[in-house]
């Protein structure tokens, strides 16, 4: 999400105008376009001095925390290096529902929505998933393997890792767990190759959606860190 996207959002959603914006010297943020937009939007700007802990050091301390963690998820769940940034996505998913004293023991989401977050059926990152096939018609539906990598902010989707095509897609209705086999008149489950139909026996799956959550805006921006959405797209090397 762009700087531009963002303060669109928190106008939009919350009727906030950004009076002041706290940034480094990078030079991103001191290019004549982004320094003429921030004049006409009436925001100030203020500068934190190179190598100064004491201004920056809130920020960069988090950034670090969060970079560790997301390389700490791909090396748990032995994925590749490239989706780093879909590691750390979840790692800000996951910060910003958590309490922190910087707003009295509440979450980021609970202080710019009102709601308490609901952590209830979140998966684990990169968690074997299996995805119904139905290239073959409903007779011959098979299990795809994938990983779990996301919720898809801008659908009830998920992103899904295939290894095989080293890509990420978005898919709507995705089985944790090991796939179960079903009776072929069955509108639910999967059927796998060379297996009986299971019956009454218990299925180790556990189905869910994407919550309907809104992404989080900052308040204070120290305090918050808002995740970038991107489209579905092909994981680049």
């Amino acid at each position: 999400m762009s700087y531009k996207a963002f303060e669109a959002w928190v106008k939009t959603h919350m009727g906030v105008d950004i009076t002041v914006l706290n940034t480094d010297c990078g030079g991103e943020y001191l290019s004549d376009a982004f320094v003429r937009h921030l004049k006409e939007q009436g925001t100030e700007q203020k500068l934190s001095v190179h190598d100064t802990y004491g201004e920056s050091g809130v920020s960069e301390h988090l950034n670090r925390t969060v970079a560790e963690k997301g390389h700490a998820m791909l090396i748990a769940v032995g994925l590749p290096q490239f989706l780093w940034g879909e590691a750390v996505l979840h790692v800000i998913y996951l910060k910003n529902r958590m309490s922190t004293k910087a707003l009295n023991g509440r979450t980021p989401y609970e202080a710019v929505t009102g709601d308490l977050p609901d952590l209830s059926g979140i998966p684990e990152w990169g968690a074997h998933i299996w995805i119904h096939d139905t290239a073959t018609g409903k007779m011959g539906e098979h299990a795809k393997p994938g990983h779990w990598v996301s919720f898809d902010m801008q659908s009830k989707g998920h992103w899904v890792y295939w290894p095989d095509k080293r890509s990420i897609t978005v898919e709507r209705n995705v089985q944790f767990g090991e796939p179960h086999a079903v009776s072929p008149n069955s509108d639910d489950g999967l059927e796998l190759e060379g297996e009986e139909p299971a019956g009454d026996k218990p299925k180790a799956e556990l189905s869910i959606s994407a919550p309907d959550l809104p992404v989080s805006a900052p308040e204070p921006a120290s305090n918050v860190l808002v995740p970038s959405n991107v489209p579905a797209k092909p994981a680049s090397h």
